[in-house]
């Protein structure tokens, strides 16, 4: 017989009892505890350590840019000194703006502006170049909108008539673009200061020459500064995001002949990962830097993607730890029922299952020791039950044997007293039949004096007799048919 589940307590996921919850737990201290203590941890090493790779990556750009730029730069300065030294710019310069012939001037004018042409088509960082006299009018210029014009003006322009007689080629930078200007006093052949050469770079040429010089792959945004303020950005801001940039110890940094990386907020309170340096040079700042959730970004996600899956395996595993703490508990909670039933007498139970694992046979050896101990109180009961009977027996046969003895003392009358006996020896010992039989005085025949049943009733009045000495085999008497067996006492009375 299976055993019968009462009302045991159920829990979540079908658990029973404390058993199953406290193997579930201990399967998730064993499985999610080890998982915090070193996935965090690595988690935050891995995001540092690529933070810390970001930096080192934007300060090698950093380097790269500030190489190039400055590089570039001497270039430029080169090319400009170089034409403003020309012996012919000067002699021709000198016939332009001299008192001759209209026809020589001319020709100086054109090998001016061939000369101007080859510079350009030389370094084509340039866009255009002009060259104005020192009130700021433009003699010869590759912009046509410009040749003849007074140029006096643009800010560019009050800038070169400033320059100090003996400069060499100079920058000028404008706030907010990286296309600045180079310019160089032209001399005569006397040394004479005679006309101002500018030479304008391309929108875009700092730009290009920052973005290919960049050796990282995050989305970094360079910029040049000096200590009036930002002058440009790569890749370009608008005009309302020019202000602030970087933070200001950054700035202060760079503007102070240092350089490094660091972590910081910028203006809007973004963190942010920079790498700065100064460029002699240029007499600015170079700053490279990029949002740290940009730079992390990637790991970020990752992390992120190992989460989901850490978390998507932790359910797996808890299905499992139920399963398995189910697959214990359930077994052991059914032992534990059966043991009360047990305790309380009903020696019937039995566990269902029996599997081959210690479980299984912790069930076996429960569900045989039951049944034994069944069979040995029913044997034991069927002992008590035939003993008792016996004892009955022996009980029911003194009672007659008192009652007869009472009833003997009692009664006066033989008859009555012999159908009296014989009726509590049928009644008493349950027999069918029973009859008491006297010699008669001859003592040739036994006398049926009393009987218990119907048929010996009638045999009574019959008269029945049995002769002494021969009838001493059993007959088929039809006043008794439900005989199956018989037996004869003698009876002795002291004479």
């Amino acid at each position: 017989m299976e055993a019968v589940n009462r009302s045991p307590v159920r829990l979540s996921f079908g658990l029973h009892g404390s058993l199953a919850v406290r193997l579930v737990v201990t399967f998730i201290l064993f499985a999610a505890v080890p998982i915090l203590a070193v996935g965090v941890p690595a988690a935050f090493w891995t995001i540092a350590r690529t933070e810390r790779g970001a930096l080192a990556s934007l300060e090698a750009s950093t380097v790269r840019q500030a190489g190039a730029l400055e590089g570039a730069v001497q270039d430029w300065q080169s090319a400009v000194d170089a034409l403003a030294a020309d012996p012919k710019v000067a002699i021709n310069l000198q016939v332009l703006m001299g008192m001759v012939e209209a026809y020589a001037r001319q020709e100086a004018h054109d090998n001016l502006v061939y000369r101007l042409d080859q510079f350009l088509a030389g370094h084509q960082d340039f866009r255009d170049v002009t060259i104005m006299d020192l009130k700021g009018k433009a003699l010869l210029s590759t912009a046509s909108h410009q040749a003849g014009e007074d140029l006096s003006t643009a800010s560019e322009v009050r800038w070169a008539l400033g320059l100090p007689v003996a400069s060499q080629a100079a920058f000028h930078w404008e706030p907010g673009q990286l296309a600045p200007v180079i310019a160089v006093p032209l001399r005569s052949s006397l040394g004479e200061v005679q006309a101002i050469f500018v030479a304008w770079l391309a929108d875009d040429a700092v730009a290009r020459l920052l973005q290919g010089a960049a050796v990282t792959s995050l989305p970094v945004q360079t910029y040049l500064f000096d200590a009036e303020g930002l002058v440009g950005a790569v890749p370009a801001l608008e005009s309302s995001a020019m202000v602030p940039f970087g933070a200001p110890e950054i700035v202060e940094a760079a503007l102070g002949g240092e350089s490094g990386v660091a972590r910081y907020r910028n203006g809007d309170g973004v963190t942010m990962l920079g790498a700065y340096r100064w460029l002699p040079t240029l007499q600015m700042g170079l700053l490279t830097e990029v949002p740290r959730r940009t730079a992390v970004e990637g790991v970020m996600n990752a992390i992120g993607r190992a989460v989901g899956l850490l978390y998507a395996l932790s359910w797996m595993g808890l299905a499992i730890a139920i399963a398995v703490a189910r697959n214990i508990s359930t077994p052991l909670v059914r032992l534990a029922q059966a043991a009360e039933q047990v305790a309380q007498g009903d020696l019937s139970v039995r566990v269902p299952g029996g599997g081959k694992d210690e479980l299984g046979l912790l069930v076996r050896v429960f569900n045989e020791m039951t049944a034994q101990l069944e069979r040995s109180v029913g044997a034991l009961e069927e002992e008590v039950a035939a003993r008792t009977a016996s004892l009955q027996r022996r009980t029911a046969q003194l009672e007659a044997t008192i009652e007869v003895a009472r009833v003997a003392a009692s009664t006066l009358e033989v008859g009555h007293l012999l159908q009296r006996v014989v009726d509590l020896i049928s009644e008493r010992f349950g027999f069918y039949h029973a009859g008491l039989f006297l010699l008669d005085e001859a003592g040739e025949y036994a006398v049926l004096r009393a009987a218990s049943s119907e048929g010996g009733q009638r045999m009574l009045a019959r008269g029945h007799k049995l002769k002494v000495g021969e009838d001493v085999v059993w007959f088929d008497n039809p006043d008794l048919p439900h005989t199956r067996s018989e037996m004869a006492l003698p009876l002795k009375v002291r004479g």
